[in-house]
């Protein structure tokens, strides 16, 4: 817990400081198509399922989609099967085929994170859902403003 006082130039009284270590340790950790996330064994499911193209595979590269704090490393410690379709993982790149129009049903990606100048580790589970669907038509807008057309 010495870390976040350190991060706001704090420093603090050995009593108060103990009483923080019993804490686990949060890291903020997102990932693009984040669904929800386990807070003390609690899932918390914060929005609807990230749509995706339907009938294409989707792949997620855990390097980009995720975001931690600089400083900080992940491994991947376990990743649940989705109730529909396949996912595949190859390194830190995970490839999602969908069944259909069904969802994925929840996937639960547990990361280890840890910062080695800090000595600081901590496991994180993300909640994430995929939805394919049709991506619809185009949507074009025309402006009339004096005699001149605009479209966006």
């Amino acid at each position: 817990m010495n870390y976040y006082f350190s991060l706001l130039n704090q420093t603090v009284s050995d009593e108060v400081s103990q009483s923080y270590n019993t804490l686990k340790p949060f890291i903020p950790v997102t990932l693009n198509e984040q669904t929800g996330k386990v807070i003390n064994g609690n899932e918390i499911v914060t929005v609807l399922p990230y749509p995706i193209d339907l009938d294409k595979d989707y792949t997620i590269d855990l390097d980009t989609s995720l975001t931690m704090p600089q400083g900080f490393t992940y491994t991947i410690k376990n990743i649940t099967k989705p109730s529909n379709g396949t996912l595949r993982r190859n390194g830190n790149i995970l490839t999602y085929t969908p069944l259909g129009m069904k969802t994925s049903g929840k996937i639960k990606l547990t990361i280890e994170l840890k910062n080695e100048s800090l000595n600081l580790k901590s496991e994180e589970t993300i909640i994430f859902e995929l939805k394919p669907q049709y991506q619809g038509i185009n949507k074009i807008t025309y402006t009339y403003s004096g005699n001149i057309y605009n479209f966006d």
